[in-house]
């Protein structure tokens, strides 16, 4: 989901042979989406540049079936650099693009914090560095955008931004261009709660012939209340679901997630997407 529609129509062309992907234009913070939609919800470089965060990943918690698992990936655009000593001019040049293309440049030093006060449960937090050494793909096209908005708010002569421009081509030429920027992601879980079922006889749970994808073996679980059915239960089979169980269907049968720790680890794909499994 993106807000651009050129984006949503370059997405679509690109896809047109996969039937399973959909791309729609729309909002991350007013999802047109019901509750408890998806299993896997993804922000690739996205929160960075939203206004209000937190809506959009409330929106995610709204969507998110009980179990489903969060993703966000975001640079720390505070931290990126292309200067070589404290005075090279072409920082000047990634610091004016990055003030004009990104909303919140530490979203990232508040992200864990951001994610568990959505509601989320064990937000595992790692950090990813991005490093451009001799080469340059990224990190020059951020000195070229900087040196131009310079320019045009008339904060450097349009000759000083050529300038710069060509120094970072010559720094690319000469194998002596870097830049740099750390990465942050992270992965949680929207809790299964026993709030989220009602409580039922032990008769009425028939919980057999379940099979453990810890252990990797068909096992028979007997329990007593939803918690120990919460702690116990990893998968389903073919026995019957708790009525109100979220479940997750493929081609071939129900797959049942009881607890975050069976849940398929997010997979890093653009943009904010719900992926049914």
């Amino acid at each position: 989901m993106d807000p651009s529609r050129q984006f949503i129509q370059r997405a679509r062309a690109l896809s047109r042979d996969d039937p399973v992907l959909r791309f729609e234009v729309g909002n991350g913070t007013a999802l047109p989406c019901g509750d408890q939609q998806f299993d896997v919800a993804v922000f690739a470089t996205t929160l960075c540049h939203v206004i209000d965060p937190r809506a959009a990943l409330g929106e995610a918690f709204r969507v998110l079936v009980p179990g489903g698992t969060l993703l966000v990936f975001d640079g720390d655009y505070a931290t990126a650099t292309v200067a070589q000593h404290r005075d090279d001019p072409l920082q000047a040049c990634v610091t004016a693009a990055v003030t004009r293309l990104i909303h919140d440049p530490w979203l990232v030093r508040r992200l864990r914090t951001l994610v568990a006060a959505a509601g989320f449960v064990a937000p595992d937090l790692e950090s990813h560095g991005y490093v451009e050494s001799g080469t340059a793909t990224y990190m020059s096209t951020l000195v070229d955008f900087g040196a131009s908005a310079l320019a045009q708010d008339a904060t450097v002569s349009t000759e000083l931004a050529d300038a710069l421009k060509a120094e970072a081509r010559n720094r690319v030429a000469s194998g002596t261009f870097f830049g740099h920027m750390a990465y942050a992601s992270v992965l949680a879980t929207r809790p299964i709660t026993p709030q989220a079922y009602q409580r039922r006889p032990r008769q009425s749970w028939p919980l057999t012939n379940y099979y453990d994808l810890t252990s990797g073996r068909h096992c028979r679980v007997e329990a007593d209340s939803v918690q120990s059915w919460l702690t116990c239960v990893r998968a389903t089979t073919r026995s019957p679901q708790p009525s109100g169980a979220p479940s997750r269907r493929s081609g071939t049968g129900r797959l049942l997630i009881a607890s975050h720790a069976a849940a398929p680890a997010g997979r890093r794909i653009g943009w904010m997407s719900g992926i049914r499994i």
